[in-house]
């Protein structure tokens, strides 16, 4: 199995974050869909593919390991191994179809072995308008969308590296068709964050047990601090569908990066005034395991949970006290963190400091100066994140000491107008306003624009521009 290929992209998803297989991998593979895969299977124009598949399967083991096998065996792709691909996009059994395709996939990288992602000039291989499409809407069909976008765009970002690329009239329909097919994963992934939001927000109002709390404890690590306090401040208020709606979108789309956001969320878990669990495509993703950050490192020491820490003593301000025992788990966490990551997270470290200053009591004086630190924390991360073009989406949580500073005090504003000219440093620096008299000033702008034409922009950007793209590399 290539790693990065198809086949590795699908089943390093499938079991952790889509429900259908979540369920079926606690349960096992089930008579049903292992009949149904073996009735696919029995077809008479694919006994060529049946013959080397080793049939039958009746565990998950089973079919990973015949993925494995088929994956790393040369041979020569013929119509039935197509054939295969094609009738599993619409199988009466989704699963047994969903599985069907991970096998046709399998076999389609095994035949191309470590030419799976050669792009010569005359054209990448007929298989990657065939495959991990037909593996794409296979899974659409059994509802397992995260994998299903994950194969969709993995294959069309290949696709769109081809030479000749967009002018190339031989891409226009698997273009098409992959476009289909990722029109579909975004309604439906739509369809369930508006259907998350509506509950969230029919939670967030009238009487009872209400989510107003952790609402409010979400948009406050996202930034919003204003929209925060006025949710849980104001039983009047109910927030509009859309700022809920923005909430459950931009979380989707940092679950993997924010523990944080995530844990908030996880305390909604199991309890009323509706079941998160009933969501079940969103759920998956969001009680999934996730790693790659500092404070992923750190849960999984299982010493301490930062994440768990914050969320809890956050929901509590939000409902009006915080408990003894969430205060100290707080302060136990920032400590902790503070010895064994500082500032190499350093989001995570100032969204920790700003609430142990709500939370923990002092006095006046002591608390304007711990915003005032906190503020210079975030405006050098600011700063530093610019001139370094690390843009990686802070969605405002740098704004949070900010919202806390003596409006009245002239450092304080001078600390905001700072901060705002730190998210401009580099623009600033490139194309800075004129000063008169300064006779090197033609000079250094020349230099200047040499390296805004360089190619300092294409770490600005996540992927090479299309322009780069097209020669392959």
């Amino acid at each position: 199995m290539a790693t990065g290929g198809i086949l590795d992209t699908a089943l390093s998803r499938l079991f952790r974050v889509d429900w259908p297989f979540q369920e079926r991998a606690r349960v096992g593979l089930g008579t049903e869909t292992a009949v149904a895969l073996d009735r696919f299977w029995a077809a008479p124009e694919l006994a060529g593919p049946s013959a080397e598949l080793g049939l039958p399967h009746r565990t998950w083991q089973e079919v990973t390991a015949c993925c494995a096998r088929l994956a790393q065996t040369p041979r020569q792709l013929d119509e039935p191994w197509v054939r295969a691909a094609r009738l599993a996009e619409a199988y009466d059994d989704p699963v047994a179809g969903a599985v069907a395709a991970l096998y046709a996939v399998a076999a389609w990288e095994g035949a191309l072995g470590d030419n799976l992602y050669f792009q010569p000039w005359q054209g990448h291989h007929w298989g990657w308008h065939v495959f991990p499409l037909s593996l794409a809407r296979a899974m659409m069909g059994c509802d397992a969308v995260w994998s299903a976008e994950a194969v969709a765009d993995r294959a069309l970002e290949f696709v769109e590296s081809a030479k000749g690329f967009p002018l190339n009239e031989a891409l226009y329909q698997p273009l098409a068709d992959y476009a289909e097919v990722q029109g579909r994963i975004q309604r439906r992934l739509n369809a369930c964050v508006a259907n998350l939001a509506w509950d969230l927000r029919a939670s967030a109002s009238g009487g009872g047990e209400t989510f107003r709390a952790e609402l409010a404890a979400m948009l406050w690590t996202l930034g919003d601090v204003p929209h925060a306090e006025r949710v849980a401040g104001d039983p009047a208020y109910t927030p509009p569908l859309t700022l809920v709606q923005d909430v459950v979108e931009v979380t989707m789309g940092r679950l993997a990066a924010d523990p944080f956001l995530q844990y908030v969320w996880l305390e909604l878990k199991d309890r009323p005034p509706f079941d998160l669990r009933g969501h079940k495509v969103l759920f998956a993703a969001i009680n999934n395991v996730y790693y790659g950050t500092g404070v992923h490192q750190l849960e999984e020491t299982g010493l301490f949970s930062p994440s768990r820490a914050y969320a809890r003593a956050l929901i509590e301000h939000f409902r009006g006290r915080v408990s003894e025992a969430a205060a100290i788990d707080l302060e136990e966490a920032l400590e902790y963190f503070r010895e064994l990551m500082g500032m190499r997270e350093p989001v995570f470290f100032l969204r920790l400091g700003v609430l142990y200053s709500l939370v923990i009591a002092g006095d006046d004086k002591t608390r304007r100066d711990r915003w005032t630190e906190l503020a210079e924390i975030s405006i050098d991360i600011m700063e530093r994140s610019v001139r370094r073009a690390v843009f990686q989406p802070l969605n405002n949580a740098l704004d949070l000491p900010l919202a806390y500073l003596d409006g009245a005090s002239d450092a304080s504003l001078d600390a905001i107008e700072r901060y705002r000219c730190g998210a401009l440093a580099y623009w600033l620096a490139v194309t800075a306003p004129p000063a008169e008299g300064d006779p090197g000033l033609l000079e250094e702008e020349g230099v200047l624009l040499r390296e805004l034409r360089g190619a300092r922009f294409i770490r600005l950007l996540p992927y090479l521009p299309a322009h780069y793209r097209r020669h392959g590399f």
